[in-house]
């Protein structure tokens, strides 16, 4: 199944900027679709040029792929070769063997030599002092003592034949994809997609489960040969999803790694057990609630008697009677207070 390339979009009116949108005829569907007018942004000269430097930086890759992937190396004009062609061809020349021939030979030599070789200019250590000589003593310059570090940057960066190129912010093309590292899988055979198709009809579309049977496989690639299968054979997926074929525990558990399900009567047993042990945790919470409950009690009865002398009784004195008495009292006032009060009232 071929898929169809995704439609580019066609070209705008050349007065797409002086268009005016007639209020009352257009509708808000055709202004959420594109219309091809309005101003262009500033940005759009950017977004063109650096798209088609991404076109043609693809294209020269496809062109250097292209041409290793043919295995034909031309060596012709190489230095190594053309240094071999000349001394081959001396050697089989049969007037070499005369000085001045071989002079002429030993000075094309260093020549191709020299043209080919690279010239290293040895940087300037500005980092070192330096000696000089002033009327028979030997001194130190003082223009060694400090270090030009900007001058230093100039010379190396005029030494070194590099291209500057600005890179603008539209350059790189970034999505989604960009910063993912996502590993690229191995094509599924015949065999693993039959057997794919197998435990389709087993568990279904529960793609964490059919993941546990392709060890070496997550659910993402899973999801995505399902999704895949479902467009090239949508009929034979909804057959594999109809048809309902018995789960066998012991293929699983061996394709898994590991025991999945253990016996029914163990896991009664289980359960019982964790039964058990909650009901008398539910017993002993009962009981220490209790004794909370009848300690708290027996707390307020004492402090009551405490507060209001409901102990057994005993003798006391007539002092200790009138402290007792004098400490549940409130004094609102005296005698004298209460007859001036009156008397003012009466007056």
């Amino acid at each position: 199944m071929l898929m169809k390339d995704r439609q580019r979009r066609s070209r705008s009116p050349t007065n797409h900027d002086k268009v005016i949108i007639d209020v009352e005829s257009v509708t808000m569907a055709q202004l959420c679709g594109d219309l091809h007018i309005g101003k262009l942004s500033d940005n759009h000269s950017l977004v063109m040029t650096a798209r088609e430097k991404r076109m043609k930086r693809k294209l020269q890759d496809k062109l250097t792929r292209d041409s290793r992937a043919s295995s034909v190396s031309s060596r012709e004009g190489s230095p190594a070769i053309a240094l071999e062609n000349i001394v081959e061809k001396g050697k089989n020349d049969e007037s070499f063997g005369s000085d001045d021939e071989k002079k002429d030979a030993k000075a094309m030599m260093n020549e191709e030599l020299i043209k080919n070789t690279p010239i290293n200019v040895p940087s300037r250590q500005s980092g070192t002092l330096q000696l000089r000589m002033i009327d028979g003593r030997i001194e130190i310059n003082a223009d060694s003592l400090h270090v030009n570090r900007s001058e230093g940057a100039m010379e190396i960066a005029s030494a070194t034949d590099k291209n500057v190129e600005e890179i603008m912010r539209f350059d790189k093309y970034v999505n989604s994809a960009s910063y993912s590292k996502r590993e690229r899988p191995e094509r599924w055979d015949n065999d693993e997609t039959s057997k794919f198709y197998k435990v389709l009809s087993q568990w279904g579309t529960d793609f964490n489960l059919i993941a546990q049977m392709f060890p070496y496989r997550n659910r993402r690639q899973i999801k995505s040969k399902f999704k895949l299968e479902e467009k090239k054979n949508p009929l034979k997926v909804h057959l594999a999803l109809v048809r309902k074929l018995p789960v066998d525990i012991d293929t699983y558990e061996a394709a898994g790694g590991g025991k999945i399900m253990d016996d029914p009567h163990d896991i009664e047993v289980e359960i019982e057990k964790i039964r058990t042990e909650h009901e008398e945790w539910l017993t002993k919470e009962k009981e220490s609630i209790a004794e909370a409950r009848k300690a708290d009690s027996a707390a307020a009865l004492k402090s009551e008697q405490a507060m209001f002398n409901m102990g057994p009784p005993k003798r006391q004195s007539k002092s200790e009677r009138l402290r007792l008495l004098r400490a549940n009292q409130t004094i609102i006032g005296t005698v004298g207070e209460v007859k001036r009060e009156l008397h003012e009232v009466a007056f």
